[in-house]
């Protein structure tokens, strides 16, 4: 639109100097010669926005999920697991070197018995 605007203003620049020209050797002055050079700006057609990728959801992901391999993506697919649980998840993931049982979800701020009953059937363990 700005590029439109700019081409737009050079057309009537133009014109309104060759106006000029043209009335200045009508009353018998000296012709001269006026240069006029602008750089256009490049053209472009504005480009699509990048499309993000839609959120993973339960019928995307295989289930039940590896709790040694899971992303943070794979984890926010189980219900009542946000992105603060599946980081927290993958944080103790890391401090631990892996899982060794799903009960060691239980050891995981923010996940107390009732969050685990939820989500427990939701995953299961084996070695990465």
């Amino acid at each position: 639109m700005k590029n439109q605007t700019a081409y737009r203003a050079l057309i009537v620049l133009a014109v309104v100097v060759s106006g000029l020209m043209a009335a200045y050797n009508l009353v018998g002055k000296e012709p001269f010669a006026v240069t006029v050079s602008y750089v256009l700006p490049e053209i472009r057609q504005e480009e699509e926005p990048a499309q993000e990728s839609a959120p993973l959801t339960a019928e995307d992901v295989e289930l039940p999920i590896n709790l040694n391999t899971a992303t943070l993506e794979e984890l926010t697919v189980v219900p009542r697991v946000g992105e603060v649980t599946a980081n927290n998840i993958l944080e103790y993931r890391e401090e631990i070197g892996g899982f060794t049982g799903v009960e060691q979800l239980l050891e995981i701020s923010g996940i107390g018995g009732k969050t685990y009953e939820t989500i427990a059937p939701y995953f299961y363990v084996e070695d990465a």
